[in-house]
């Protein structure tokens, strides 16, 4: 099936003032908002093509942009200097570059905007980055009913906001989504009316809905949440506003970049329902942090990531680098915490009854038509699928 680079073949030369902006452009906006535009798009409204901020980026970087981090997709880069190569893209600018990082504070944030041709802007919140002060921020979303990052959203909307013109979108992928409706949902009602949509790209939800009621009440219909069918960030906490499950060509977690999910005309592809694997990973979470009050739930996150910094890294990349002995050893000192360990045994289990039911799937392709009905019971994973027998067993 088609992806993203596959429709920028197709679309690329058909401008937005004659194919109005979509849920595909939609994703390739949020990526803008991933790489490290520090020094190269000024805090302010000073605009920077795109074309001229990837030359730019390179120049620093390399094409490859090694400081992504282990977490960031490969094809961010590939993906938008294709982008700035085509009709549709190439007379993006990009201003308000902001990129904050705290590690006391547990504070991770990154925002741009970007300019589209047709006068509209994009308001790209960056994802979870590599740090580890990322990923412990996003896991504190699971305690507090507002994290920093959420804060300097809300903030940086009303700022650009009293400085840009036109129409507005929202949006971001995975932590970056949540970003975006939490500002978009929390900004004064003449902010909202020039907002014409907000995507979350597979980011998580909230653990207590999102402001008093009335912002949500008035843009709820102008949300949407996209959640690949593999997703495990996206099903964290509960989602606001409508949700839509697309299909992806890969399993977790790869499904998270969106550079897999299947792209059907100027839209992704539909999917019925969530995969076993995400609601698995779903249920271990739930079940890990039911009955936990605030701070029990935050001994738990804080018991997960000061194991994990206690091998010295600062980011997810420093941590793979130091190799998997060690971080076992993290893992077995986090034992400690008794939620923790349950959670990671919660997680071990369910990712090899999913391996080992993909195992048996593809093994049953080289089984014999009238022997299927045994390994199907063997591979058997949904509840009640497999409990009729025929008389020959």
């Amino acid at each position: 099936m088609p992806n993203i680079m596959d429709y920028l073949d197709w679309r690329g030369d058909i401008p937005l003032t004659v194919s109005p902006f979509n849920e595909v452009d939609n994703y390739l906006c949020s990526q803008m908002g991933m790489p490290d535009f520090s020094m190269i798009v000024p805090e302010g409204g000073q605009r920077v093509g795109l074309g001229d901020t990837l030359d730019r980026y390179a120049a620093l970087w390399g094409e490859r942009g090694d400081n992504l981090g282990v977490l960031s997709s490969p094809y961010v880069l590939p993906l938008l200097r294709r982008a700035s190569e085509t009709v549709r893209f190439r007379d993006v600018t990009l201003s308000h570059f902001v990129n904050l990082c705290d590690d006391e504070q547990g504070e991770q944030f990154s925002a741009v905007c970007v300019h589209l041709p047709d006068g509209s802007t994009y308001v790209s919140y960056r994802g979870t980055d590599d740090t580890l002060a990322g990923w412990r921020e996003d896991f504190m979303m699971c305690v507090l009913d507002e994290v920093p990052a959420q804060k300097d959203a809300l903030d940086y909307l009303l700022r650009v906001a009293g400085e840009i013109e036109g129409p507005l979108y929202l949006g971001g992928h995975s932590k970056g989504g949540n970003l975006a409706i939490y500002a978009g949902v929390l900004a004064p009602s003449e902010i909202q009316d020039r907002i014409v949509m907000i995507y979350n790209n597979d980011g998580p939800g909230f653990r207590n809905g999102v402001g008093d009621g009335e912002g949500l009440a008035r843009i709820r219909e102008r949300m949407v949440t996209i959640l690949p069918q593999h997703s495990i960030v996206g099903t964290i906490l509960f989602p606001v506003g409508e949700s839509v499950i697309v299909n992806s060509s890969k399993g977790p977690p790869e499904s998270h970049d969106g550079f897999y999910w299947q792209v059907l005309g100027t839209g992704f592809l539909r999917c019925e329902e969530l995969s076993l694997s995400s609601r698995a990973w779903d249920a271990a979470l739930d079940r890990t942090l039911e009955g936990m009050d605030s701070e029990s739930c935050r001994d738990f996150v804080d018991a997960l990531f000061d194991a994990l910094q206690s091998t010295g890294a600062r980011t997810l990349t420093e941590l793979r680098e130091q190799g998997i002995r060690q971080v076992l050893e993290v893992l077995r000192a986090g034992r400690k915490n008794p939620a923790l360990q349950s959670f990671i045994s919660r997680v071990a289990e369910l990712t090899v009854k999913e391996l080992a039911g993909g195992a048996v799937e593809d093994i049953m392709e080289k089984v014999p038509e009238r022997r299927r009905p045994l390994f199907k019971k063997l591979g058997q994973r949904d509840e009640g699928e497999g409990e009729e027998e025929t008389e020959e067993n």
